[in-house]
């Protein structure tokens, strides 16, 4: 028994001097690992909050209360100096009239002119006869830009309803509810 614990207390005092080295190799090793990870999920996070904002650094999508409906079209600021690419957002088509398919045509018509393309369904009101452009919050410019290729003033450009938020959809950035003025078939 005495050679066990002699190897055993030569074994300790010759392990003693390597033991800082060691550890202090384990605490770099740990220490890289945490840097490694943490400029990941810093270059990570930047990367997803670019993906959400888009060209949109001042707005989020999905934050806060819904707004509340507005009835009256309100002073909409001209577009400012970066201009988002037509497909980078989603155009939801509202059908406003009783025509069938008009929605589904103004929507291939944006479609053809480049813009994402959301939902395209009945409007909440059915005998709309003017089409309106209404838009989330954040995004007036480029229902300006619709707005502008449907060949409608800026005056009928306003911030959308909970209702059409609703109908349109989460990822809809601008709601057109089409009216019969946009029905350009001949009738019969």
């Amino acid at each position: 028994m005495t050679d066990f614990f002699a190897d055993l207390e030569r074994q300790l005092v010759d392990a003693t001097p390597r033991r800082p080295q060691r550890l202090r190799r384990a605490r770099r090793q740990r220490l890289a690992l945490l840097s490694t990870i943490l400029l990941l999920v810093v270059a990570g996070g930047a990367g997803l909050a670019t993906a959400i904002s888009g060209s949109d650094a001042g707005t989020s999508a999905g934050s806060g209360p819904v707004a509340p409906a507005t009835t009256a079209a309100q002073t909409i600021p001209a577009p400012s100096g970066a201009t988002p690419r037509r497909g980078a957002y989603t155009v939801a088509v509202l059908n406003g009239t009783t025509v069938p398919g008009l929605a589904r045509a103004v929507a291939n018509r944006l479609q053809n002119n480049k813009y994402k393309i959301g939902n395209v369904t009945n409007g909440p009101d059915q005998p709309r006869t003017k089409t309106t452009v209404t838009f989330t919050p954040g995004h007036a410019d480029r229902a300006l830009r619709v707005a502008k290729l449907l060949g409608l003033a800026p005056a009928v450009v306003s911030p959308a309803s909970a209702r059409e938020r609703a109908l349109a959809g989460q990822t809809a950035t601008v709601i057109v509810t089409v009216g019969s003025d946009q029905n350009t078939a001949p009738t019969p």
